[in-house]
C-alpha cells in the first residue's frame, strides 16, 4: 500500500484584525490570536491564505495546519474556512464580507494542547482535519484554486494570548505558517520506503533465517 503524495503548502497572505482599531491593517507582522477577555479587552483574530491551486481536483486524504508560538501558554482555539481574498482587511472590513461565507472546521486549526506541550519557536500541529472538513477544502480548492482561514479562541470569555510566527517579522524564528495536505495519489518514492521497512521488518522478526534468490 503507498502512502498519499504530500503537499507543503505557505501562505500567499497573512494578518490579523483588531476589535479595538477596527479600521488599521496589520499586515507583514505577527499573526495573533487574542480572547476578547485578553490585556486589551478587544479580540483579535489572524487571517491566513494559502494557494492551493496545484491541488485542483485532488481527492484529500489529510491536512494539517502546522504553526510556530511565539509565546508561552496553553493553546485553545479553533477555525473557520472563509472566502479567499484578505489582502489590505481591518476588522471592519473583515465584518462586512466574511461571516456570510464562513464554515466551522471540525479538526483543522483546532488546539487544545497543554502548557508543557507548547514549545514556542517550534512547530506545532493542531488537530488533523476530519473527512467533512476535507470536503469543505475540496470544494474551495475546485472552486477558487484558494484555503483561507479565520483563527479564533475556542473560549472568548477566558483570557486568551497567543501569537503566531508569520515567517518574516523582525521577531520571526523564520517559521511561516504552512498547511500540509496529502492526497490520495501515489507517491512513488514514499511507496518504495514503505516497502523497504515492510521488508526489513519481516527479516528482522522471522524466526529463522530467510534465503532470497
Amino acid at each position: 500500500e503507498h502512502p498519499g503524495t504530500r503537499h507543503e503548502l505557505t501562505p500567499a497572505n497573512d494578518l490579523w484584525i483588531r476589535e479595538s482599531e477596527p479600521e488599521r491593517v496589520f499586515e507583514d507582522d505577527l499573526v495573533s490570536v487574542w480572547s476578547a477577555a485578553s490585556g486589551d479587552k478587544a479580540r483579535r483574530w489572524g487571517l491566513i491564505e494559502f494557494d492551493a491551486s496545484s491541488l485542483h481536483g485532488l481527492r484529500l486524504t489529510r491536512a494539517e495546519l502546522h504553526l510556530s508560538a511565539q509565546r508561552d501558554g496553553a493553546i485553545r482555539q479553533q477555525a473557520e474556512l472563509i472566502s479567499d481574498g484578505i489582502a489590505q482587511y481591518n476588522w471592519h472590513r473583515y465584518h462586512e464580507d466574511k461571516p456570510s461565507n464562513a464554515t466551522a472546521l471540525l479538526g483543522l486549526g483546532r488546539y487544545d494542547i497543554s502548557d508543557a506541550e507548547n514549545r514556542p519557536g517550534h512547530y506545532t500541529k493542531c488537530n488533523g482535519a476530519t473527512m467533512e472538513d476535507l470536503r469543505h477544502i475540496e470544494k474551495a480548492i475546485d472552486q477558487r484554486g484558494r484555503v483561507a482561514l479565520v483563527l479564533k479562541p475556542a473560549d472568548n470569555d477566558a483570557a486568551y494570548e497567543m501569537d503566531w510566527d508569520d515567517g518574516v517579522h523582525k521577531t520571526s524564528r523564520g517559521r511561516a505558517p504552512r498547511l500540509v495536505i496529502y492526497d490520495e495519489t501515489p507517491d512513488p518514492e514514499a511507496a518504495h520506503r514503505q516497502a523497504l521497512h515492510e521488508f526489513c521488518h519481516g527479516m528482522v522478526n522471522s524466526a529463522a533465517f530467510l534465503y532470497i534468490d
